[in-house]
């Protein structure tokens, strides 16, 4: 039995987010990715295939496709003395 010294005190919700990635691993092998009820993915210590990326980790098909041309950096526009800059 083990006294409170070796207990180490509640569960962190690290711990509990493990804890699921094992229990649901165990039963689903099948899968690389865990999501937890803390929105939080867990890799599956059961799986047995292949390397999947991470379920939220763009894919480069996705990246080639994006539009970033909103980031391109703007000329500051100059501020008169009175005029409200938003």
């Amino acid at each position: 039995m083990l006294d409170e010294r070796d207990w180490g005190g509640p569960a962190s919700p690290m711990d509990a987010c493990r804890e699921y990635a094992l229990n649901f691993g165990a039963e689903n092998p099948e899968r690389a990715w865990v999501l937890t009820d803390f929105d939080v993915w867990m890799s599956n210590p059961f799986y047995q295939g292949p390397a999947v990326p991470h379920p939220e980790d763009p894919c480069e098909d996705d990246v080639a496709d994006l539009d970033l041309s909103h980031l391109a950096v703007q000329e500051e526009k100059s501020v008169e003395d009175g005029d409200v800059p938003f």
